[in-house]
């Protein structure tokens, strides 16, 4: 069975909290100063320092196939403080676990194909960027 769009972004949440990159509560309670937290999607106002998963699906050319298939990806944002705490040191944390993931939590395969791209400041003044990965889900 493939997972579903909420499997999914669940399976990569859990992944990132067991490596110990953030704290994933997806029925709370929120998130305290000092945490990474780890949300579905849209990132909250706090804390600082945050990752949103979404999924979406794209058509893509399989090589040697004339028909496009329909294809799962993530896009991980991620929001930092200041040095330590950065953007970019979250992002190779999140780069660390996910790239070339294999077989964990329905996921078979993950793979970065853009990123980390620069997004600029929220409205506080912390910076955020992007990533997005290539997903091949068992089933």
């Amino acid at each position: 069975m493939t997972l579903t769009d909420t499997e999914t972004v669940y399976a990569v949440a859990q992944v990132l909290a067991d490596a110990g990159v953030g704290a994933w509560r997806p029925n709370g309670p929120g998130f305290t100063a000092g945490e990474v937290g780890i949300f579905y999607g849209q990132i909250g106002t706090t804390p600082d320092r945050a990752i949103g998963v979404t999924r979406y699906t794209r058509l893509d050319f399989v090589p040697g196939d004339r028909h496009p298939v329909r294809v799962p990806y993530l896009q991980v944002r991620v929001r930092g403080a200041t040095a330590p705490n950065s953007a970019d040191d979250l992002a190779d944390a999140v780069d660390g676990v996910l790239q070339g993931l294999t077989r964990v939590g329905g996921l078979n395969y993950v793979e970065r194909v853009s990123g980390p791209a620069p997004l600029g400041p929220d409205g506080n003044g912390r910076q955020e960027l992007t990533i997005n990965y290539r997903v091949s889900l068992e089933g």
